[in-house]
């Protein structure tokens, strides 16, 4: 075992002495490895999702493809907004306006949640009340402080509808996804290996 750890500090010894001999060639070597490195940064890509951990042929992946193909699956897109105040009024009636034409211009959205149209979900004595949060609109400052008091107190709607600070808001649509054995006329949505979704 000593052989093996004197072998290994003799190699790094002699290493040390060889940059030190030449250090201008390691310095060069050196920026070259380290500019290759930086020149393939636009190229690295994430994926987060299961599938990516298996191998493109693996028989489970393709099995799942196949089911996918067949029955669909939910996709959303989560839409972000950052205006310099969530919790005001000039904002909350463009948010509704925004979420209100999504929900009818847009094609193949079968929900949309925000702010506008949360649940807010307390207790009253014995019951278990639900309503919407938005159901009184906040007419004043002082309203408009209670909704963001309400809202940044839910664990349901912080870092999911808007950031735990309160100056992020977004918005979640839902696709809506058609069975190649769909009696609809029209469209058909299929989904890429790349999760991109095209008509058909």
């Amino acid at each position: 075992m000593s052989n093996i750890r004197n072998r290994i500090e003799k190699w790094f010894a002699d290493f040390g002495l060889l940059v030190s001999r030449r250090p201008w060639l390691f310095i060069l070597v050196s920026v070259f490895a380290v500019m290759a490195m930086v020149w393939q940064l636009p190229q690295i890509r994430m994926d987060t999702s299961a599938e990516g951990l298996l191998h493109k042929k693996d028989p489970a992946l393709l099995t799942y493809e196949t089911f996918r193909r067949q029955f669909g699956r939910d996709q959303v897109v989560i839409l972000g907004l950052e205006p310099e105040e969530v919790f005001n009024a000039e904002f909350l009636g463009t948010l509704r306006e925004f979420h209100e034409a999504l929900e009818q211009e847009v094609p193949y959205v079968s929900e949309v949640t925000s702010l506008i149209n949360a649940e807010y979900i307390h207790g009253e004595g014995d019951d278990l009340v639900v309503e919407d949060l938005l159901e009184d609109w906040p007419e004043d400052e002082i309203e408009m402080l209670a909704l963001k008091k309400r809202v940044l107190a839910n664990p349901l709607y912080r870092n999911i509808l808007i950031s735990d600070d309160g100056s992020f808001t977004v918005l979640v649509l839902k696709a809506t996804l058609f069975s190649p054995n769909s009696s609809e006329e029209g469209v058909l949505l299929s989904e890429k290996e790349t999760g991109e979704f095209v008509e058909s």
